[in-house]
């Protein structure tokens, strides 16, 4: 009789493997100078971004899984970021994300520095003198033709009302200039937001200049531009320029949460990376803008 062909086992189709998210960041080159936001005790400072459906109590939930305190935890449940950082090895990362029942993060940032704009940027200029004419700058915002010799919009009603939050190396809120319109708000130094209390001036204190000087272009009263608004210290970068893109996302997340409104948020800060390769930084952006707060940042300080 004839054999029958042995048949061949039929084979399970391959199942994929879930795929992790994207870790950015890490595969960079090392920054000129060491970066503050890695190499602490093997750890890394890690920016997790999650869908904006997840709530407070789920990514305080999954913040317990890591065991440092230096951790902060986003606000979504309150139209702020839904975004947790953290330090942690890659194991202890790797860890938690296996442990998520669920959609887990869109994706993960490893943190990178920003810095104060280098001084080597600032020039001397001369003190002011009341009998000058305006400056070139006031005279050209608010004239689209020839220009007159005059600031229309200055005095005490220019911004009035309005809350700009300076994030950056503080502000010098007892500086003569702002009047008492400079307010302590937030420091974001470490990786917890603290409050000030308004009666507070070494609270968000500005030791570095820079941010005391963009406070002053804002709102002061000789060249300021908008010489009636509020302006809010948020300090994220240390007494030596220095600080995250994770202190940035912080005090963007407080804002969104707790600022007063109408609400600006200025920065004029450089980064170890282009910022705008962030995605985090994006998002952050992105959110502030949906509720309804305009975001400036600095362009061109170095000739770029």
């Amino acid at each position: 009789p004839t054999k029958e062909p042995t048949k061949e086992p039929t084979k399970e189709p391959t199942k994929e493997p879930t795929k992790a998210p994207q870790i950015q960041g890490a595969e960079k080159a090392a920054p000129a100078r060491p970066n503050i936001a890695c190499g602490k005790g093997g750890r890394n400072n890690w920016i997790l971004k999650f869908p904006d459906s997840w709530s407070d109590q789920r990514l305080h939930d999954l913040a317990k899984k890591f065991r440092t305190m230096d951790k902060y935890v986003g606000h979504p449940s309150q139209r702020g970021l839904s975004m947790l950082i953290t330090w942690a090895t890659q194991e202890e990362l790797d860890a938690a994300i296996a442990s998520i029942d669920g959609e887990g993060p869109v994706y993960i940032e490893q943190d990178q520095d920003l810095f104060a704009i280098p001084e080597a940027f600032f020039k001397e200029v001369e003190p002011f003198q009341q009998d000058k004419t305006i400056s070139w700058g006031l005279d050209r915002i608010d004239n689209r033709g020839p220009l007159d010799g005059k600031y229309m919009m200055g005095g005490i009603d220019g911004g009035r009302g309005v809350h700009v939050y300076v994030l950056g190396t503080g502000i010098r809120t007892t500086h003569g200039q702002f009047g008492g319109r400079a307010i302590p708000t937030i420091e974001v130094l470490n990786s917890q937001v603290a409050e000030c209390s308004s009666a507070d001036p070494t609270c968000a204190w500005d030791e570095h200049g820079h941010g005391t000087h963009i406070a002053g272009t804002i709102g002061g009263s000789s060249y300021g531009v908008a010489q009636g608004a509020w302006l809010h210290s948020v300090k994220i970068l240390a007494d030596d320029g220095r600080g995250t893109f994770a202190t940035f996302i912080q005090a963007i997340d407080w804002i969104i949460v707790k600022g007063d409104r109408p609400a600006i948020i200025t920065a004029a800060v450089n980064g170890s990376l282009i910022a705008g390769e962030s995605n985090a930084i994006k998002d952050a952006i992105n959110k502030a803008i949906e509720n309804n707060i305009t975001v400036i940042v600095g362009a061109g300080n170095a000739n770029t």
